[in-house]
């Protein structure tokens, strides 16, 4: 592993690094946050989700071609507002998990470099910008 160090305003910011270990399938796997200078562990959580319980799960592979399916017509800019909030939210508790998102904000300004095996190289791609952290 690398030493990352970034300088925002005159103060050293360290990374954190995001591991997906044991991954056991595209929704089955586990979030360990480290402090990239440290190796000190953060926070970690559990994803397991089943994406036919859960449509937020569409939303998080492909947000707009959800979007054009799931927002109402009627009313798109308003509809498509309200699901890319309601998946945001989903993200932070299902997928990125709450204690890590409440790592990350407390880390903050930070960057979060990730790290996947390849059989889950999709979440490289995911909307992750949309996960809520603390009800935000």
């Amino acid at each position: 592993m690398s030493l990352r160090v970034w300088v925002v305003a005159g103060e050293a910011v360290v990374g954190l690094l995001l591991e997906a270990l044991k991954v056991a399938g595209p929704w089955r796997w586990r979030w360990l946050l480290t402090d990239e200078v440290t190796g000190a562990a953060l926070a970690d959580h559990i994803v397991a989700v089943d994406p036919a319980d859960e449509p937020e799960a569409a939303g998080f592979e492909n947000l707009p071609r959800f979007l054009r399916w799931q927002a109402d017509p009627t009313r798109r800019v308003a509809s498509e507002a309200e699901w890319v909030d309601r998946v945001g939210a989903w993200a932070g508790e299902r997928v990125l998990g709450p204690a890590v998102g409440k790592a990350i904000a407390a880390a903050a300004p930070v960057t979060v470099r990730v790290r996947v095996p390849e059989s889950a190289g999709w979440l490289l791609f995911a909307p992750w910008e949309l996960a809520h952290a603390g009800g935000v």
